[in-house]
């Protein structure tokens, strides 16, 4: 079942230096396409969002359709709002070890290989948080040797996820078989292209920044920090925070925190969040609608042990609300040196949290906002969108 695109000479292609030469060139060759979003997450979170602002560029290029998990009702309701298409929904759902048995899924493959009958024409992008997410879906795709795109925020080894060992060096080899499959991609900046590259891919990859779009907020003095995005222990930690908060209780007592996401660690959140005691000060709210995730907040967190490059954060520093993250590749790329913390005790939460909302380092987050919303806003993603569809596009013609 494994084919290697090897067709395509290795480029990497990023937004020309004239734009509108680059959009009236995409139009003059491009007829009308087709382009189908395939994701099988079960969950609605930045990358999520991510596809739906690349679907509302390359509306100017191709009809666009989307086939998602049935369970992730928030995508398909946005897809609807957003787009104005309504999607297919499939009766698929995640699977762990889907790095190794993902093509033996043979239930789900089955569902999506009806869709894709359904869809003879279109060029098909893959939107997935990880390699190993959406296998049942390159390996129906891969089996009738169609090609296929893949959008995705990050590229880690396994060691940088999980450490070294053994059996993660194994999984590591699997995946890289995974890596082969897609005839281009598509990724929100030059890390996750070097990632890439360092897993062994060759084919073309096209750099798209994440659209900053700026949400309403207003300034705040208040010691409210939201954490907004997935609920997910493992790799978001929002249960290591919830502890640094216990920790903390004697030493800034005002402190609080609010959790705007919703899950698969939701309710698990929420009982630690009783367990410690901790109601007054740590708040869940699940999914709220973009105008109220900002609101009245004095900075935004971000603890992850890995990422791509989060909306969130681009989204809060659009809006000029500073940003605390762990101390990992992409925090170290956009943040100031002050905004970034490990999160080992609550000294170091406090303290980060002090840094980032000094008045005296107002001037530095300055220059971050302008930075961002400069190289995030619409125009930027708009050009390089044009690019990157124009050339999937292409590539399906081929």
């Amino acid at each position: 079942m494994w084919i290697a695109s090897g067709q395509m000479n290795q480029m990497t292609q990023d937004a020309p230096n004239n734009p509108a030469q680059t959009v009236d060139h995409a139009k003059s060759f491009l007829k009308k396409g087709r382009i189908l979003f395939v994701s099988d997450s079960v969950d609605f979170g930045g990358h999520e969002q991510v596809c739906l602002d690349l679907a509302n560029q390359a509306l100017a290029f191709a009809d666009c359709e989307f086939a998602v998990s049935r369970n992730n009702q928030y995508f398909a309701k946005a897809i609807i709002e957003q787009i104005g298409v309504k999607p297919t929904l499939v009766n698929v759902n995640y699977r762990r070890l889907g790095v190794a048995f993902g093509q033996f899924y043979f239930d789900q493959r089955t569902k999506w290989r009806n869709v894709f009958a359904t869809h003879p024409d279109h060029t098909i992008i893959v939107a997935q948080g990880r390699i190993e997410a959406a296998t049942p879906v390159m390996s129906e795709l891969a089996s009738q040797r169609r090609p296929f795109h893949s959008l995705i925020p990050f590229a880690h080894s396994i060691e940088d996820l999980k450490g070294p060992g053994f059996y993660r060096n194994l999984e590591e080899k699997i995946r890289k078989r995974w890596y082969r499959l897609p005839e281009t991609y598509i990724v929100p900046g030059s890390t996750a292209e070097h990632q890439l590259r360092a897993r062994g891919v060759d084919v073309p990859i096209y750099k798209v920044p994440n659209l900053a779009a700026t949400p309403n907020s207003k300034s705040s003095t208040s010691n409210t920090i939201r954490c907004i995005g997935r609920i997910d222990f493992w790799q978001k930690r929002q249960d290591l925070l919830v502890r640094l908060m216990a920790e903390a209780r004697a030493h800034a007592p005002r402190l609080k925190i609010d959790f705007i996401g919703t899950g698969p660690d939701e309710d698990r959140l929420r009982k630690l969040i009783a367990r410690l005691d901790l109601n007054d000060r740590c708040r869940v709210f699940g999914f709220l609608p973009r105008h109220e995730i900002y609101a009245d907040c004095a900075a935004v967190i971000i603890p992850s042990r890995f990422e791509g490059v989060p909306l969130v954060m681009l989204e809060a520093l659009s809006a000029n609300i500073p940003v605390l993250g762990s101390n990992i590749d992409v925090f170290h790329e956009y943040l100031p040196r002050f905004a970034l913390c490990d999160f080992i005790d609550a000294h170091s939460l406090i303290d980060s949290f002090a840094h980032a909302t000094a008045l005296e380092n107002q001037p530095v987050w300055k220059e971050v906002y302008d930075r961002v919303r400069t190289a995030h806003g619409a125009q930027a993603h708009k050009d390089a969108a044009a690019k990157a569809i124009s050339a999937v596009l292409n590539g399906q013609d081929r």
